[in-house]
This record gives structure tokens, C-alpha cells and sequence, in this order.
């Protein structure tokens, strides 16, 4: 395999994204991973991910001082069971809950029932809530909800994101 582009042409992309919507076990998953069954180390690929759960630089922060300011957070994760693998490294849950996870929901972003349900569980209008997302069509989706979004590109951008909704937050 040449690139990551290389390796989409061959995984199955399906399969990913019914362990996402927890449609399917891990053992499945890696089974089914690429689209001529090959066999891999799939073990080998969660064992490297599992090391590479990190921080993103000035995330802690913030979300530490959102969290001391007040605001409730929320995740809205379109992640598989591997999810806890995160929360024992990194500890979000002190700051941010683990709210809204695509494999215990059974759908994920962007289709719209996600927002929907996030609305009613929580109870407040879609205006008052912000999504940060890496994906551009997952923050589409929201603000098609009523929702304010913005795509993450770093702690400093996403602090100045927030300022335009009147939040201050510290990511130093």
C-alpha cells in the first residue's frame, strides 16, 4: 500500500461503520476489514491506536476551564466500543460526559435523528447548543438542526469559535 488513499480503495468501509453503530463486535469488524478478507494483524492496529490516544494540544485546558466556568459538555462521538480504551487513558469524563457515543445510539452523524436525539435527552432548544467536529458535514448536519457548529482545527481556533458565542476559555 502506497497511501491512505490506497487503503480505502481495499477496506470495507461498511464494516466500519456498522462497528461505529455497534451493529457488529470487534472480532467481526477486523474479520470483515478489508474487502477480500484478507488476513492481518488487526489485534496490532487497535494495540497502535490504543497507544496513540493523546490530547490535543490546549484541549485539555479548555475543557477543564469550560467545566470549572460551569458550561455542561457533552460528547457527541461517532466512535465504536473502543471509546472506553480513550476514557481509561485520557480521563474526559472529568470534565466532558460521554453522552451521546454512535455504537450505544445506533446511528451517527450527520444523520439528522442524532441531533434530534441529543435535543429531546437534554432537553433544551437546538440554539443553545454548539458542536465542534473534525468533519465538515457532521457540523452541516447540526446547523441544518439549529445548532451553532464549527469544524476543529486547533484549541486556539475553536477559542476564538466560542468567543463569538459570548464563551471566554482559556487553552494555555
Amino acid at each position: 500500500m502506497e497511501s491512505v488513499n490506497d487503503l480505502y480503495k481495499i477496506k470495507d468501509g461498511e464494516a466500519w461503520l456498522a462497528f461505529e453503530r455497534g451493529e457488529c463486535t470487534e472480532e467481526e469488524l477486523l474479520r470483515d476489514f478489508f474487502l477480500d478478507r484478507r488476513e492481518w494483524d488487526g489485534k496490532g492496529m487497535v494495540e497502535m491506536l490504543n497507544e496513540e490516544y493523546r490530547w490535543l494540544p490546549g484541549m485539555e485546558a479548555m475543557v477543564k476551564d469550560l467545566a470549572e466556568q460551569g458550561y455542561e459538555q457533552h460528547i457527541l462521538s461517532n466512535y465504536p466500543v473502543w471509546w472506553v480504551n480513550i476514557e481509561e487513558k485520557l480521563r474526559l469524563s472529568r470534565y466532558v460526559k460521554w453522552s451521546f457515543v454512535s455504537c450505544q445510539e445506533g446511528v451517527r452523524k450527520p444523520d439528522s435523528r442524532i441531533y434530534d436525539m441529543v435535543q429531546e435527552r437534554l432537553g433544551v432548544p437546538p440554539s443553545s447548543l454548539i458542536l465542534v467536529d473534525d468533519s465538515a458535514s457532521n457540523v452541516k448536519a447540526a446547523e441544518g438542526n439549529g445548532w451553532r457548529g464549527f469544524v476543529f482545527e486547533g484549541a486556539e481556533r475553536l477559542s476564538a469559535d466560542l468567543e463569538e458565542c459570548g464563551v471566554e476559555v482559556d487553552c494555555a
